[in-house]
């Protein structure tokens, strides 16, 4: 629930979240910002669309949010979380 919860918007929250759209939104946050800083990426070893321990952490100390750039393009950053 809590990774659904913050990929929600990542994944388009107009057209409403599915098994395949969040699958297809666990994976795309993985490859841009969990993949490049795992040793397995990009290997043999690595055999998964993402990993959901690793996502899982990732969201618990980052958050993702967007920023619009030159001809509206939107682009996905994160930052810290900030402690409560």
């Amino acid at each position: 629930m809590f990774i659904a919860r913050e990929i929600w918007d990542f994944v388009d929250p107009d057209d409403g979240m599915d098994d395949d759209t969040f699958c297809e939104g666990c994976s795309e946050v993985c490859r841009t910002f969990v993949c490049p800083d795992c040793g397995k990426w990009d290997t043999d070893e690595c055999d998964e669309s993402y990993c959901m321990d690793k996502l899982y952490d990732f969201l618990k100390k980052y958050e993702l949010y967007k920023i619009r750039e030159r001809n509206y393009l939107r682009v996905w950053k994160c930052r810290e979380r900030m402690k409560a």
